[in-house]
């Protein structure tokens, strides 16, 4: 009975898992791809047909998603059953998870545009599921950020059906405008994948249940901008605007969420924060024009921090839910195993060597030594690099060797069939690069690291650790609210909000007197504000850091 109810859907999502991988192990052997499509009907001179594409990527990507899936329906199953509405919470994950599957098995742009709506909407459903001001909040400032995207791939779809033709792997230049095509895709692949300047709506989806961060975070709705960039990639060959373009706002999210998670003490943020500057270095791979290579990046990446938010769940029914690091000192002290998984996940993200993301950040780190690039974007990933390694292990080191000063619990799942999925995933932190190095992605070549280069990379990961270890926090409001990122959402609101009593006296008459001079005296009280702003201590460091922002952008135009 237990499996008819509460793992029904998990043993669904394993079943659909095993023929994915037939289909995987098929076409690796056979070196083919099959193309399934369902005609709708013709608009004009245009075929409108419900395109599916088995290929090499969709498979092996839909391959990571569903084992991924399978087990945080599993660790669903236990952290979530005690909820009310439990039904309903894994209905809609499930339908987030069909939805990443129709974006990924799409042949055409009507498949993408259907699978990318069902992501955001099912997100939006999902961040709002404990009802409350500040999950409403951070789902409407979701949704609001992956409409500009919606937006952008709708617009892009007007070229295509000036060109008779929706599906990708048909698609090639026809006309001049097929630049303007690639900006406005690129450009919605940012705002999916939470780049720089679109960024405040990841650390903001934490407001979620921890198993849709799971799986928000590791292999689904972050990874669906990379995955379009790819795609399109495949067949149309970027300019060389979108790759420096992909570099520069890849570093500088890198950055972002590096120094961003140097002033958090909320554990599932601090994570969170690492997603994007793992994103970061993810789109800085698309920018030196390996995309494969990216999408290396991407399915090892996705195992360990599956796992980890997993570890973080765990850690939040230990301690009622606590968050703040703060309160949770040496907690995984009564959880050997659990304490042995998050450090396999920990060294995973700072990128120890022979485990699963070391294979694919070395080779990056390869490929950005021996490339032309210009010495900013160089410094800024070498600099994001180390900072990953600080804040990884002061989370190791709070978690782990500090202080016990919180009330902890015995959990009643406790026993080996709770264990598995975390048995699993760990696996593949540890062997997952090996295997899909040797599998599927076939990197044989290599891009040959001098002694020096190798000794610099090494005296990082040496240089992370020590200066996490001497680490213990910071408090400033431009780090918390991601250098400033955050808060241009309530102030646009409320300058709106001011601007509309503004205009009320305009429907009057603007020619009275007297509703004139009130409304240059409201206008003059707001210039008078903006002069005010350098008086306040934040927002010198705001016009510090747009300040630097500028002067990185202009030094990367140049060199």
């Amino acid at each position: 009975m237990i499996i008819k109810s509460y793992h029904r859907l998990t043993l669904l999502l394993g079943l659909m898992l095993i023929t994915t991988l037939i289909f995987f192990l098929n076409l690796t052997y056979l070196s083919s791809f099959y193309i399934l499509e369902i005609n709708l009907g013709s608009l004009w001179s245009m075929d409108l047909s419900l395109s599916i594409m088995f290929d090499w990527i969709s498979s092996s990507f839909s391959s990571v998603v569903l084992i991924i899936s399978t087990s945080v329906f599993w660790f669903a199953s236990m952290y979530m059953k005690d909820d009310l509405y439990f039904y309903r919470f894994i209905w809609l994950l499930f339908s987030f998870v069909l939805s990443m599957l129709m974006l990924i098995f799409a042949g055409s742009f009507f498949m993408i545009l259907l699978g990318w709506d069902g992501l955001g909407v099912t997100s939006f459903l999902l961040i709002i599921y404990y009802q409350s001001y500040d999950s409403l909040k951070s789902g409407y400032l979701t949704i609001l950020i992956n409409r500009i995207g919606d937006i952008l791939i709708i617009i892009s779809m007007i070229y295509l059906v000036y060109n008779s033709n929706l599906n990708f792997y048909l698609y090639k230049p026809m006309s001049n405008y097929y630049n303007l095509f690639l900006v406005l895709v690129c450009f919605a692949a940012l705002t999916k994948s939470a780049q720089y300047p679109f960024s405040s709506w990841l650390p903001a989806a934490m407001a979620a249940p921890t198993p849709v961060s799971a799986l928000v975070h590791s292999s689904t709705l972050v990874t669906a901008g990379i995955y379009l960039v790819i795609r399109v990639s495949e067949n149309i060959q970027l300019s060389s605007w979108n790759l420096s373009m992909f570099l520069f706002l890849g570093s500088m999210t890198t950055l972002l969420g590096s120094i961003s998670a140097f002033n958090e003490y909320d554990l599932k943020k601090i994570i969170a924060l690492s997603t994007l500057s793992q994103l970061g270095v993810m789109v800085f791979c698309l920018g030196l024009g390996n995309i494969y290579l990216s999408l290396f990046h991407l399915y090892t990446h996705a195992m360990f921090k599956a796992l980890l938010f997993m570890v973080a769940g765990w850690v939040l029914m230990m301690s009622f839910g606590v968050q703040d690091m703060r309160y949770l000192g040496n907690i995984l002290y009564f959880q050997p195993f659990m304490k042995t998984i998050f450090f396999t996940s920990i060294l995973a993200l700072m990128g120890l060597p022979f485990l699963s993301a070391f294979y694919s950040k070395h080779l990056i780190f390869e490929l950005m030594f021996s490339s032309n690039l210009n010495m900013c974007s160089f410094l800024v990933l070498i600099l994001s690099s180390m900072m990953t390694c600080i804040y990884s292990f002061r989370m190791m080191k709070v978690l782990s060797f500090s202080t016990m000063n919180t009330v902890v619990i015995d959990i009643k799942y406790n026993n080996i069939n709770s264990k598995l999925p975390y048995l699993s995933l760990s696996f593949l932190s540890l062997f997952s690069g090996k295997i899909f190095n040797s599998l599927i992605m076939n990197f044989t070549y290599s891009y040959n690291l001098i002694k020096l280069n190798s000794i610099i990379l090494f005296f990082i990961f040496i240089l992370g650790i020590f200066f996490g270890y001497l680490f213990k926090g910071v408090n400033y409001f431009m780090l918390s609210t991601m250098m400033f990122l955050t808060p241009f959402m309530y102030f646009f609101k409320k300058l709106l909000f001011n601007f509309s009593f503004l205009q009320k006296p305009l429907d009057y008459g603007i020619l009275e007197p007297n509703t004139l001079l009130s409304s240059f005296t409201k206008f003059n009280n707001y210039l008078s504000y903006m002069t005010m702003w350098p008086v306040s201590k934040n927002f010198v460091w705001m016009r510090s850091v747009l300040i630097l922002v500028m002067v990185l952008f202009f030094w990367w135009l140049m060199f």
